[in-house]
């Protein structure tokens, strides 16, 4: 019985961690987030631009 009582304290315990950890993020923060990553994606992609159009201009030049 002590094995069966030491699980289920057990499970109690991290079921009360878990709960008391995780929440929903706010409106604020799901905004924040969004806009970081919509900067960081445009960033890479104008990199990318960038590097294509400067190795089309390479490879022009010495063809």
């Amino acid at each position: 019985m002590s094995v069966i009582k030491t699980i289920d304290r057990y499970i109690t315990q991290s079921k009360r961690i878990l709960f008391r950890s995780t929440k929903l993020p706010s409106r604020k923060e799901i905004i924040t987030t969004s806009q970081i990553t919509a900067i960081g994606i445009l960033a890479m992609g104008l990199i990318g631009y960038l590097v294509h159009t400067i190795m089309n201009f390479i490879v022009q030049t010495f063809s």
